[in-house]
């Protein structure tokens, strides 16, 4: 027995030396050139974050041969791989294989040895800019090697200048804007669809730019300040410099985009890079995985912002955390964090805009209006959990500045002709999608309801194939019927891009429970369901597999096989800093995750089990249903084995309240709407998180919280109230207040700003004439007629058009009981003749349309109301004098609820002047 001992003693002594020696190898032995990094203290950084992260930890190899070294890999494709997996987030190292991320690798390589330009890019950004096939939160996909090809034959014999202008066009003849959720689908998902949000075609177009060999960056800002929403586009380096320019919306040069404009009015601008990144911008964060670089200053007029934290004594305040907060959606968006030093002081280069900055720490807070002409700010930090009070604030975004003109006429015509030769290539392409008649036919040789199997064919666009090939192996009996409902369960983007084979998994897994459920509606959404949130979809009900019936009979033996299931699992944040979300599949079988996968993954075995399960969308907690209620469940326990047992109990569900947000109609508001009036969030982690909305826009069940009484979770809230104007500033309240278990709380829901004036901005002519669709010229007040109308001249494919009408659609109802005319007049005649008014929710009913013959009608308005640009959209609201009330110029998000505050003093005006 003892020398038995002496063996494994022996044995495992050795294993020690040989793993230390091979450490040492690694650190200082490995050729410098399977990196490309000439730097070496660099060098060493990367070596030693992956041996940190695979070899003196017990997280598991991405690969045998990369541990020990395979030589069936070169050189480059060594150390590129190891470079990849030392920063990738933990989802992509444990949900893609080593052949899938060598493929990508092999195709950066040709397109560094066949692309001209190539010899000019920096090994660095080669690095960080080019090998990374990571752009967003997108699922990952073999796109580069199949862009490359496509792409080659147009770009090689280019400059690099020239070539990054091409591949835009390539972006723009394949993929054009369209609004959608916030899951982004990867490029070649984008591809098949010929649709994206501009998250989409600007992870598309970085992942075409890539694949040629041009380092490319996605660019965004995480919130406008002078409307709601925010904006994503791309740079490029190109001879030497970053560029930027709109995502699949080509222009004539570089630096270029129609966001020209606004992007001079954000408050911060930012880009992450992949890796350890050394910025010459300000850095704004570094994790394990990522560089988040501040990007303002190339675009905006900026101020260096100053934050000193002090305690409620006055003494300064080392390692608070600092928000830094944009007015948009009606809440206060932390845009970026600090964390102060050892003085209490944080600072950030910001936009010439107020914000405010919010201050935490320990179970104190405080938080104060930031002004733009103001260079510092002092935050105390005298509130707690608990406090009651309420301030009222006026934030005034950046100003508007006009954007610099740098392009010929000529240049503009020949872009715009090319532009509408690509939309004719993208739309022959989308007349290949399934018709009618082909939905018909299958509808009757499944014996299923036309119009839905159309309404999901439709939707479905390119990837029709699929959802065909789903309904086509559907058993008989009840089926057919249940599969229609389970594709009614996804959204439109899940029709565009899931595979057949993960819809018949659910299906057949999620069948056996049918008999369960008396209530189909609960089963289709919350057991059938193949999403929880955001994760990729994926066939995860085979790897919890456990007789029903059994576990049903008796809950001791449910909370033993969860029990069981979740021991083994392991919470680790590390390497998933931003939570991108992590496929349901991977997150089983590796037996780990960040929360956020955790939870996910959790509502996902209990669906598998035949148990309702969601995220409760207000809270984004795990919720279970029994007994006719939701009841919580958390992972966020350091007892795995405790936490499975809390699963299926009701002990962590919070004691409820009731709230009563009580509101007076004003006059230029009746109906307040969440999420653009009013929002409310809940205190909680030493911040303020707000309650979200479903994905049928309702909060904790309700359509709106106005003027109803509601059970909400006992806690600390805060109610933010917002009115924004027409020149983007908001005037708005703060309130925080306490809902008591089992009491109900009445709050004023206070909206400040009703009295802002009617004020005449310009006169216009209302006798121009435009083209009408028959081809007579008519003029403005001839389809107005007497009073108030809203005239707008549009762009038909430009992302801020398209947001607009967007905006005019969701307000349709209201805007055909105010009853006034709106006149559409498009730049020429193609577009009038292409647009199609089907892509929108509805438009009014009081809509006439036209085109602007020449851009007549623009020209006048940009004379008379000193607008900056000639850029389209320009909407405005005018009487039949002339007399122009109201003026939005670009992008503008919350249009029509702009329009729609203006009616009551519009109609109380005419009626003065009759």
């Amino acid at each position: 027995m003892l020398r038995k001992i002496e063996f494994y003693l022996f044995l495992l002594t050795g294993l020690c030396l040989a793993t230390a020696t091979y450490c040492v190898y690694l650190l200082y032995t490995v050729p410098k050139d399977r990196l490309f990094i000439a730097d070496e203290s660099e060098y060493r950084q990367v070596i030693s974050d992956f041996s940190d992260r695979y070899i003196f930890s017990n997280r598991s190899s991405p690969s045998t041969g990369l541990v020990n070294n395979d030589s069936s890999l070169s050189i480059e494709e060594y150390g590129a791989l190891r470079f990849l997996y030392a920063y990738m987030p933990e989802g992509d190292a444990k949900g893609y294989d080593r052949d899938f991320f060598l493929q990508n690798v092999r195709a950066s390589f040709i397109a560094r040895r066949e692309m001209p330009w190539s010899k000019t890019v920096p090994d660095e950004l080669f690095r960080h800019f080019i090998l990374p096939v990571r752009v967003n939160n997108e699922a990952l996909d073999l796109s580069r090697p199949i862009f490359y090809e496509a792409l080659k034959p147009r770009v090689r014999r280019l400059s690099m200048r020239e070539a990054a202008l091409e591949v835009n066009h390539w972006c723009h003849e394949k993929v054009t804007y369209a609004p959608s959720d916030s899951r982004t689908s990867a490029p070649l998902a984008t591809l098949r669809s010929a649709i994206g949000r501009c998250g989409e075609e600007s992870t598309f177009a970085v992942a075409a730019m890539r694949a040629v060999g041009i380092p490319a960056r996605q660019v965004y800002t995480p919130r406008w300040a002078h409307t709601d929403d925010n904006h994503a586009w791309i740079e490029v380096w190109v001879d030497g410099d970053w560029h930027y320019m709109g995502a699949c919306e080509p222009e004539p040069t570089l630096d270029r985009g129609w966001f020209d404009a606004p992007v001079k009015r954000a408050m911060l601008v930012h880009t992450k890079v992949f890796g350890r990144y050394k910025s010459n911008d300000e850095v704004i964060a570094q994790t394990p995985c990522y560089t988040e670089v501040n990007v303002t200053g190339r675009y905006a007029p900026v101020k260096r912002a100053v934050v000193t934290v002090r305690d409620a004594v006055g003494n300064m305040v080392a390692g608070a955390t600092v928000d830094f907060e944009v007015y948009n959606y009606a809440e206060f968006f932390p845009v970026a964090a600090k964390t102060t030093n050892n003085t209490g002081v944080a600072t950030l280069t910001v936009g010439m805009g107020d914000m405010l900055v919010w201050a935490r720490k320990g179970d104190r807070f405080g938080f104060s209006l930031f002004p733009a002409a103001d260079e510092q700010a002092t935050v105390t930090l005298t509130m707690r959990e608990g406090d009651e009070a309420a301030f009222d604030f006026t934030i005034i975004p950046p100003v508007e500045q006009p954007a610099t003109v740098d392009v010929s006429d000529a240049q503009r015509k020949a872009n715009d002709a090319r532009r509408q030769k690509e939309d004719d290539i993208r739309r022959q392409y989308e007349s290949t999608f399934y018709t009618k008649a082909q939905a018909d036919r299958l509808a009757a040789k499944l014996a299923l309801d036309s119009g839905v199997v159309w309404r999901y064919m439709q939707a479905s666009r390119g990837n029709h194939a699929e959802i065909e090939r789903f309904l086509c192996r559907i058993l008989p009996g009840e089926q057919p019927q249940w599969a229609l409902k389970l594709l009614g369960t996804i959204s439109p983007k899940d029709l565009r891009d899931v595979s057949a084979d993960v819809l018949q998994h659910h299906l057949e897994y999620a069948l056996r429970y049918t008999k369960r459920y008396a209530d189909t509606t609960l089963f289709v959404r919350y057991v059938m369901n193949p999403r929880v949130a955001d994760e990729p979809l994926s066939m995860y009900r085979d790897l919890l597999d456990y007789n029903i019936d059994s576990l049903v009979s008796s809950p001791h033996v449910l909370r033993t096989a969860m029990a069981g299931f979740y021991t083994n699992f392991h919470r680790d944040d590390t390497y998933n800093p931003q939570s991108l979300p992590v496929s349901i599949r991977t997150t089983a079988q590796e037996r780990k995750g960040d929360m956020y996968s955790l939870t996910i993954a959790a509502v996902g075995f209990l669906r598998s089990l035949g148990i309702a399960a969601r995220i409760e969308p207000a809270t984004h907690r795990g919720q279970y249903f029994q007994d006719g209620r939701w009841l919580y469940f958390s992972l966020d326990n350091t007892d795995p084995y405790a936490a499975a047992l809390a699963i299926l109990t009701d002990n962590i569900s919070p004691p409820q309240g009731k709230l009563a947000l009580v509101f007076t109609p004003d006059e230029g508001l009746k109906t307040p709407r969440y999420e653009t009036h009013y929002t409310l969030s809940k205190y909680t982690g030493g911040r303020f998180a707000v309650l979200g909305t479903d994905e049928r826009g309702t909060i904790l069940g309700e359509t709106t919280l106005v003027n109803k009484t509601v059970a909400v979770d006992a806690g600390y809230y805060l109610l933010t109230t917002g009115r924004r104007m027409a020149d983007g500033s908001v005037v708005g309240r703060l309130a925080f207040f306490s809902v008591q278990a089992g009491k109900t709380t009445r709050l004023p829901l206070t909206i400040p700003g009703h009295n802002e004036r009617l004020q005449v901005l310009g006169n216009i002519d209302v006798e121009a004439q435009y083209m009408s669709p028959d081809g007579s010229k008519t003029s403005i007040l001839q389809t107005t007629g007497r009073g108030y109308f809203i005239l707008a001249l549009l762009d038909a494919q430009a992302e801020p058009t398209v947001h607009a009408l967007h905006d005019v659609a969701a307000v349709a109802d209201d805007l055909e009981k105010w009853g006034r005319p709106l006149l559409f007049l498009f730049a020429d005649d193609v577009q009038l003749a292409t647009f199609d008014a089907g892509e929108y929710k509805r438009l009014p009913s009081t809509v006439a349309m036209g085109y602007d013959v020449g851009g007549a009608i623009l020209s006048m308005l940009k004379t008379a109301l000193e607008l900056p640009t000639d850029a389209r959209p320009v909407f405005i609201v005018a009487d039949s004098f002339g007399r122009v009330v109201y003026v939005s110029q670009g992008y503008s998000i919350g249009l029509g609820e702009m329009v729609l505050t203006l009616n009551v003093k519009q109609d109380e005006r005419m009626k003065k002047d009759e």
